[in-house]
């Protein structure tokens, strides 16, 4: 039996490449050895391919184009003709049915699809049964299912996971459709609300890093931050997200962010960002940024942005100027930028995921001009009584690249582990004080207090391991370290580390909202651990 089926394999590969006579003409035995003689045969090729169909005739032809003058094969059959269906599917005809014969001559092969597309179909105005939480017109731009469009199965295919993209909804059926006589196909979609629009207030108690400079001499460090995030207003997935942030003494950050997706019924949509930090008593930068969006699938896509970020100087040390005879470390400049991010969504569920990944990177390239500073202007050299802003050079170029990716792994009944990236460089021949990335803390490197770290070059991997515990809550316990340089005009000694921390904490889901605690401690410059600079943060988010 063994043998007649290896056989039977051996005949099927040779009709499967073309040869269509192949068969067995005897198979003889002789001391437990088996002989087999087969007729091969002649090669077939498709030599034409002739399509009737009412419409769509041009397309077929460059589809057929393909096929013609290669190995006879029942599977390129089978593919084109699936070709054609989906074709047709997408194009107004779900009902399209197609008929094909085969005629030889010789070794040539002769086939003729015979098209039945059936009747036309459009979309009809689509019905939401539960929760009415987006607009219908929004919902026909998202999900590119729009009243009069032709019918689309691909589209409508889609239509389930596309939804659940969305952080303020979920779709709890997958899609039915109903058609009607005319010509229409009704789409019912069936979603349910999701509280996701937020309120967050956050209070951190830790050390004092005894710097002077950063403002955390004190014994202890009291940092907050509150955020309102609303994510679907006017029920079109707009988004108005305002954030503001003390994070260490006598320093503050206000972000305020607005977006504005779909615009005009097409996967495209604006952005504006308008940010104000204040820090301590030296410099206050205050950055716009506006941004075009084209969405790939979803709220997946590119972005394109053009950004400006000005600082000016709170107090002037000229007395280091003068004994320096350059530049300050903190300088007022003007960086001008335009740049390309991407960001890619895919977890099963945003808030607590349990498998999926999510990838957010940027690049950018600009100019930066020193702007004039009064004070600095007035400090004078040499018998020409020229000040740096006559002997220096103003204007370079700069470049920065951003990437945040975390990678879930499903583990168990209730276990992920999660896997965190993320990096951060800016490439200039000047980086000032007041341009360097302000790492640390609950949001970036844990065990290390609010923004602390100050960085020019930030690389980090972060483990971590989740027990989901409900459908908002989780335990966890997590190491993360880093590389990171410092850069900064001014210094003779480059500055680099290795800072790493671990800890644990969770999030638990009251009745009041999200309940988030973590513990952490942090290592870096070849310190000990101490466990009296343990940072613990806990804040509580509101969903409303």
């Amino acid at each position: 039996m063994r043998v007649l089926q290896a056989i039977g394999r051996i005949r099927n590969q040779y009709i499967l490449n073309a040869y269509l006579e192949c068969n067995t003409d005897s198979i003889s035995w002789a001391n437990g050895v088996a002989k087999a003689w087969m007729h091969i045969g002649s090669r077939y090729n498709i030599s034409d391919i002739q399509i009737e169909a009412d419409s769509h005739i041009n397309t077929f032809q460059m589809l057929k184009s393909r096929y013609i003058q290669t190995a006879f094969d029942t599977i390129k059959l089978v593919q084109m003709a699936d070709e054609i269906l989906n074709y047709m599917e997408n194009n107004g005809y779900p009902f399209c049915a197609i008929q094909a014969e085969n005629s030889l001559a010789g070794t040539d092969v002769n086939c003729i699809f015979r098209i039945n597309q059936g009747p036309f179909f459009t979309f009809d105005t689509c019905h939401i049964d539960g929760d009415a939480v987006v607009k219908k017109s929004f919902l026909e731009a998202y999900t590119g299912i729009k009243k009069g469009g032709p019918y689309n199965e691909a589209l409508f295919r889609k239509a389930h996971d596309k939804l659940n993209q969305l952080p303020f909804l979920y779709s709890e059926r997958i899609p039915q459709l109903i058609f009607v006589h005319g010509g229409k196909a009704k789409p019912y979609y069936y979603l349910r609300k999701k509280r996701t629009d937020q309120v967050n207030g956050i209070i951190g108690l830790a050390p004092g890093s005894g710097s002077a400079q950063s403002g955390n001499s004190g014994n202890v460090v009291l940092t907050g931050e509150f955020a309102l995030r609303l994510n679907n207003l006017f029920k079109s997935a707009k988004v108005l997200s305002i954030n503001w942030k003390s994070f260490q003494a006598r320093s503050q950050e206000l972000k305020t962010y607005f977006s504005f997706p779909y615009l005009l019924s097409k996967p495209l949509g604006a952005e504006i960002a308008v940010d104000l930090l204040k820090y301590d008593t030296l410099y206050t930068v205050f950055q716009r940024q506006l941004g075009f969006q084209y969405f790939t699938s979803g709220i997946n896509g590119f972005k394109m942005f053009y950004k400006v970020s000005t600082t000016n100087l709170n107090s002037v040390d000229t007395a280091a100027i003068r004994a320096s005879g350059q530049f300050p470390s903190i300088n007022a400049i003007e960086l001008v930028q335009y740049g390309l991010m991407g960001n890619f969504n895919q977890l099963d569920y945003r808030f607590n995921p349990r498998k999926g990944y999510w990838v957010e990177a940027s690049a950018s390239v600009g100019s930066k001009t020193i702007l004039r500073d009064n004070l600095i202007s007035e400090v004078r050299f040499g018998q020409d009584q020229y000040n740096l802003y006559d002997s220096g050079v103003l204007k370079t170029t700069q470049y920065q690249y951003r990437l945040r990716a975390d990678r879930f792994f499903a583990t168990g009944a209730r276990g992920t582990f999660r896997i965190g990236v993320y990096l951060n460089q800016i490439i200039a021949p000047r980086i000032f004080f007041n341009e360097l990335e302000r790492e640390g803390g609950i949001n970036s490197l844990k065990g290390f207090n609010e923004q602390s770290i100050f960085a020019s070059n930030f690389n980090m991997l972060e483990l971590e391991y989740r027990i989901i515990l409900g459908l908002n809550s989780h335990f966890r316990i997590f190491w993360n370290g880093a590389y990171y340089e410092d850069k900064r005009f001014g210094r003779q000694d480059q500055i680099f580390d290795f800072p790493w921390g671990f800890g644990a904490g969770g999030n638990i889901e009251t009745g009041a909202g999200i309940l988030t605690l973590i513990y952490a401690l942090g290592k870096e410059k070849s310190n000990a651990f101490d466990l009296r600079a343990g940072k613990f943060h806990f804040g509580i988010s509101s969903y409303f």
